[in-house]
């Protein structure tokens, strides 16, 4: 689950305002857990998605990849019949944040003020 571009820088900021984290060589972003440092690559997948639905909740993105449709397959939102589905929740996360990637670096989000 990789951000890119102004998504990434974005994202960066406003998770060092929101968390206990800092940047290291000012490339690697870790979260203090525990009064320890954990990089936020390393964070399991589930978590990784649940900081960056926050961060697209806070710039106006609904970045719902678990709309269950038809008989246990996923597809990230919104519900299109164009949509690929997906088997599996991990599946469709990833897609989900790579799509909201792309939609952020493309449509500028970076110009919507942040929700506290």
């Amino acid at each position: 689950m990789k951000l890119t571009g102004q998504t990434k820088q974005a994202f960066e900021k406003w998770a060092m305002h929101h968390y206990e984290c800092t940047m290291y060589n000012g490339k690697y972003l870790a979260f203090t857990l525990d009064g320890s440092s954990v990089y936020f690559d390393e964070l399991p997948d589930s978590m990784q998605f649940g900081v960056i639905q926050d961060f697209a909740d806070s710039v106006g993105h609904d970045l719902d990849a678990m709309k269950l449709v038809y008989a246990n397959v996923f597809m990230p939102f919104p519900n299109n019949d164009d949509e690929e589905h997906f088997k599996t929740r991990p599946e469709a996360r990833t897609e989900a944040v790579k799509e909201f990637n792309t939609i952020y670096n493309e449509n500028n989000l970076s110009n919507r003020q942040a929700k506290a």
